[in-house]
């Protein structure tokens, strides 16, 4: 009996996993197992799979409130496995008027609801973005429209 072990990680639903199978194939099948597509399009058979949630610490971002409206603020810097952002229900929350805020992980985004396509998420009051894993360097930058308006911006 031949044997193997594949490795893979990912994240679902916000949670950092790290996949492990185990193959198994007849000595006489020649190097791979039958039944199961290898990256090289080989096939095997699989013996078991299993997954164990890696282990994440939260943070916070960098900064949590936009300092002058209409100037984008940086959240977080890569590299991230992922986290959220919430722009707060409301006004106390906020610490301004409730409004929209904009995130971008790919460019500087504006502050007016007319920017809220492309690479940019508009987020009403309550709404919540989810961070995908970013590599090194990457930045999730946010803005609005009235200076000192906050958000929650938790990362792993």
């Amino acid at each position: 009996m031949k044997q193997g072990v594949a490795l893979a990680a990912g994240v679902f639903l916000g949670v950092a996993f790290v996949f492990t199978a185990a193959l198994n194939w007849p000595s006489g099948s020649g190097t791979t197992a039958p039944g199961v597509v290898l990256e090289n399009g080989t096939t095997g058979a699989l013996a078991s799979i299993t997954s164990t949630p890696a282990t994440v610490t939260p943070s916070a971002g960098t900064t949590a409130t936009v300092a002058t409206g209409g100037t984008a603020v940086t959240l977080l810097t890569g590299p991230v496995n992922g986290g959220y952002v919430v722009n707060p229900l409301n006004t106390a929350a906020q610490g301004v008027t409730a409004e929209n805020a904009y995130i971008d992980p790919v460019a500087s985004p504006g502050s007016t609801d007319a920017v809220a396509n492309g690479t940019t998420t508009l987020l009403a009051a309550g709404q919540v973005y989810s961070i995908p894993p970013m590599a090194s360097g990457l930045t999730l930058k946010a803005n609005a429209a009235t200076s000192g308006h906050k958000l929650t911006v938790v990362k792993w």
